[in-house]
């Protein structure tokens, strides 16, 4: 069994490190259930959602991660956008903060990254005020062929109001080419 755990990790670190997020996801979550208190693979699972289209998934494996003993310098980034991406914009903003403290020769922060984690502060900020004071909206599937079965997203109405533009995920793509995520490429 033990050797079996071993080539298992072996190849789902091969595929973490290739950056073949849905290709380690399968692997990392049988040697979760293999090794359910491994901080590692809890932290890479967290990874893998976080680059995933669940990246609101990423959080409990990043809590059980630091539970577990893990220490990254990449960690309060982590759950910060963790955190965010759970709609938590109060401890999102508490542990960008942190993020931003850590020791720059530690955690490599680059001038870019500090102004990338301020201004995930300021989207979380906003983001609060926005949700204690929403403005109902209604959103209406206009149907074929505007909405399909496919992801559709970030609807832009013209000035003059007659034309709508938006980003759509659909089979029929310039490209027909298919992303990480096994969605088809934006157009």
């Amino acid at each position: 069994m033990e050797n079996q755990i071993k080539r298992l990790a072996t190849e789902a670190g091969q595929l973490y490190d290739s950056k073949l997020w849905n290709e380690a996801l399968d692997l990392y979550l049988l040697l979760d259930s293999l090794r359910p208190d491994d901080p590692e693979y809890q932290f890479r699972l967290g990874v893998i959602y976080y680059h995933s289209i669940d990246k609101a998934k990423c959080l409990p494996y990043f809590l059980q991660a630091v539970e577990n003993g893990k220490s990254d310098p990449g960690l309060d980034f982590y759950l910060a956008r963790a955190y965010h991406f759970n709609l938590d914009f109060n401890r999102a903003i508490e542990f960008y903060e942190k993020a931003l403290k850590v020791d720059e020769s530690v955690s490599g922060i680059a001038r870019e990254q500090r102004q990338e984690i301020e201004k995930h502060i300021e989207d979380c900020k906003l983001a609060a005020r926005y949700t204690r004071n929403p403005l109902l909206t209604p959103i209406t599937n206009i149907g074929e062929p505007v909405n399909s079965s496919y992801p559709e997203y970030v609807p832009l109405i013209t000035a003059t109001e007659d034309m709508m533009i938006f980003t759509s995920r659909r089979p029929n793509t310039t490209g027909k080419r298919i992303d990480q995520h096994g969605l088809y490429m934006e157009d």
